[in-house]
């Protein structure tokens, strides 16, 4: 018997022990998180999920099923939904997670402006490489000097879907926002049409205040504005006109 133990123990000792290479940062963030009092059994190891399900995930927490900012048209309310959708608290977990989440957010969700200032500080924020994720917009303008935010559009090469209307106030027993499509307005940015062209009122909200001037007055207004400036943009692109 004594004989067969040290047999046994002689054969074991010669039997290499199989070893698995756990990578730093797991090590790191284990140690981390033993430091701070954190049970590490609750870790939940996200981004060892397969890619596929992360996007699903993804589509769910930063995906809107309606364009963001199309449910007010007051600034505060775009920077709102926008933040909500950004969801940053997950987000901001770490870079991967950021960097992933972002492209999520920027190429399957629709964004709907009111406003020139918006519209410009979103574009400008969002630099140039995350305007060519962009698959969805729209753009109501009603008012200013809009060439400055609509030549942005020609850099958001990757746009399915693109609304550009003119928008002005109809006054009947409830004032309420009428809006002049541009016809093509995807062939106008991104291809080689140059016409412009505007389509078929549509009725789309309530406005709470109206000018003093005749209804057709506005309509002319708005769209001869909103054209001078897709003029300028098609300028620029021929050379033209500069800034």
């Amino acid at each position: 018997m004594a004989s067969m133990k040290e047999s046994l123990a002689a054969t074991s000792s010669t039997i290499p022990v199989p070893t698995v290479a756990i990578p730093d940062s797991v090590i790191i963030d284990s140690v981390a998180s033993a430091s701070a009092g954190v049970d590490t059994r609750l870790i939940f190891p996200f981004l060892k999920l397969p890619a596929e399900i992360r996007n699903r995930i993804y589509d769910l927490v930063f995906v809107s099923h309606e364009y963001i900012g199309a449910n007010g048209t007051l600034t505060k309310a775009f920077y709102h939904e926008a933040a909500k959708y950004r969801n940053l608290a997950f987000a901001s977990a770490c870079r991967q997670i950021y960097q992933e989440s972002a492209n999520i957010f920027y190429a399957k969700n629709g964004f709907e402006f009111f406003y020139i200032r918006p519209f410009l500080e979103f574009l400008e924020a969002i630099g140039a490489k995350r305007r060519k994720l962009l698959t969805k917009l729209k753009y109501n303008y009603s008012s200013g000097t809009p060439f400055v935010v609509l030549r942005y559009l020609k850099s958001c090469t990757n746009l399915e879907e693109l609304e550009v209307s003119a928008r002005v106030v109809m006054t009947n027993r409830k004032n309420s926002w009428w809006a002049y499509p541009l016809k093509d307005a995807k062939g106008f940015f991104l291809g080689s049409n140059p016409v412009i062209e505007f389509g078929g009122v549509r009725k789309f909200g309530k406005a709470e205040s109206v000018s003093d001037e005749p209804p057709s007055a506005r309509v002319h207004k708005a769209r001869r504005s909103l054209a001078e400036s897709l003029v300028k943009v098609k300028r620029e692109e021929n050379g033209h006109y500069k800034r």
